[in-house]
């Protein structure tokens, strides 16, 4: 007879200051649309922006008082990496709110992840409810409203919301449930029914948006977290030789879908769209955009100007970026751009990898989250995701010592 599992109570004071500013970071850092372009929440944008700021600070001086004024290795990767974004800027398309946003939020989501990793339990079960708050009442309205929820004028002209987010963006919504799900189960803080109840909130967006990319990666991410149990599925020289094929591959599968032969199988045989939705004539001109400045790229451009001297057919205004996270880094700040980010992402993820022979059962949430990641960015990007780099922050932070549920 099985053993019926015990859940852990885990009390949460909601007056709390730390309460209070886990659950502030997660709202201000990865906010629902509708507080942010509905009238009249959207009047408070600029406060939200600048909030990010202030906690972004808070939290790095508290680690750098914590460590007696040291600055790790890791800040110092990411101080690198927005020092070559903004030279390549200054050297040509420079978008100064953007930069200045990015870095102190990019900054401020592993000093949050360090500041709290005593208090993984506490970040654990508020960012899981928050997420699953978010999604039930995305889903609801959802329902209610399929075709959208309001729709807001922004850099892309009027563009459709729901509750959570658009279409192209439920993922930063729906992929850290299903990471602090996880968590929160192995913590024995959710039963097997919550769980349930979790995945299925977090895979109806991308079904509800025909997601292909989206629906592939919450598949797979369920089905390694069912394998994970098997020694097999756990090897440590397995997961380092996926890791570097999916990300090696996700710039080469820009210039590979290109050519004749597969253009041939996607119109004849599956068909679809030879462009997948105007993404391949992007990569495009980010492949010469790349040629042109491949060492410090083309800056972090307001709106994507550059993009329009290349790629005429598009309104002004219509591209943002270059919808693949690989060319999306090279196209901004080159192939040093491209490789700090790298060396931002080994260094948050190597302590996963420090048993000899197979990977820790739990470490592998952190490990296959970040492999939904690279996937997702094959056609989308990620680089600038706040939802990514808390990811990345959980996983420096809780894996310092030893096990990462080994408090």
């Amino acid at each position: 007879m099985k053993r019926v599992m015990k859940l852990r109570r885990i009390k949460i004071n909601i007056f709390d200051l730390n309460t209070i500013l886990i659950f502030m970071f997660l709202y201000m850092y990865i906010t629902p649309a509708y507080f942010l372009y509905k009238d009249p929440f959207a009047t408070l944008y600029p406060i939200i922006r600048y909030g990010r700021c202030i906690l972004s600070i808070y939290f790095f001086f508290q680690c750098v008082y914590r460590s007696k004024y040291k600055v790790r290795q890791l800040y110092l990767m990411i101080f690198l990496f927005s020092f070559i974004l903004l030279l390549s800027s200054l050297l040509g398309d420079l978008n100064l709110a953007s930069w200045v946003n990015n870095t102190f939020q990019i900054i401020g989501c592993f000093a949050f992840a360090d500041c709290y990793k005593k208090r993984i339990d506490s970040v654990i079960k508020i960012g899981f409810w928050y997420f699953f708050i978010v999604l039930i009442i995305n889903n609801f309205l959802m329902v209610l409203h399929p075709l959208y929820l309001f729709i807001a004028r922004n850099e892309l002209g009027n563009q459709w919301y729901y509750f959570a987010a658009s279409k192209n963006q439920f993922s930063m919504f729906c992929f850290p449930l299903l990471f602090f799900s996880y968590l929160a189960y192995e913590k024995k803080m959710i039963g097997k029914l919550i769980l349930v109840i979790s995945i299925l909130q977090a895979a109806i967006p991308p079904v509800f948006a025909l997601s292909v990319t989206s629906i592939v990666s919450v598949i797979l991410f369920e089905t390694l977290m069912i394998l994970k149990e098997k020694d097999i599925i756990r090897s440590k020289r397995l997961w380092i030789g996926i890791l570097v094929i999916v990300c090696a591959m996700q710039l080469i599968f820009t210039y590979v879908f290109r050519t004749e032969l597969v253009q041939h199988i996607v119109i004849d045989y599956l068909h679809k769209d030879a462009t997948l939705s105007g993404r391949a004539m992007i990569w495009d001109s980010a492949h010469e955009l790349i040629a042109k400045h491949p060492l410090l790229g083309m800056g972090n451009g307001k709106n994507g100007s550059y993009y329009y001297c290349i790629v005429g057919d598009y309104e002004q205004g219509s591209i943002m970026w270059a919808h693949n996270t690989s060319l999306d880094l090279l196209t901004q700040g080159g192939v040093l751009l491209f490789v700090a980010f790298y060396g931002i992402v080994v260094n948050s993820i190597k302590k996963l990898f420090k048993a000899r022979v197979f990977i820790e059962k739990n470490n592998m949430i952190f490990i296959v989250m970040f492999l939904i990641y690279c996937i997702m960015g094959y056609t989308e990007r990620f680089g600038f995701r706040m939802d990514l780099y808390l990811t990345l922050g959980l996983a420096f932070s809780f894996t310092k010592a030893a096990n990462v549920y080994n408090e």
